[in-house]
């Protein structure tokens, strides 16, 4: 994971480890800045407007700054690498 958060950084993004419990759900949210999910272990669902993004380990997701967002933890214990 350490050579996962060196190449973020390596492209100039500060990064920060999230988890949460299977079924947490975020309210709609939007960031001044691009962020990315990164899914490490376990499954996300993040629905950008009309478009849901199924994502599990390995997935990335990049997210434009100022877009409305929603995001469910799906299934197993899970862990994103994020970046801004």
């Amino acid at each position: 994971m350490s050579a996962l958060r060196e190449m973020l950084q390596r492209e100039g993004k500060h990064t920060a480890w999230w988890s949460d419990v299977p079924g947490a759900k975020g309210g709609d949210q939007a960031s001044h800045w691009p962020e990315t999910r990164w899914v490490v272990s376990g499954y996300l669902r993040v629905r950008v407007g009309a478009e849901i993004y199924d994502l599990g380990p390995g997935d990335r997701l990049d997210l434009p700054a100022d877009r409305q967002r929603r995001q469910r933890v799906e299934l197993g214990a899970q862990r994103l690498l994020l970046h801004a």
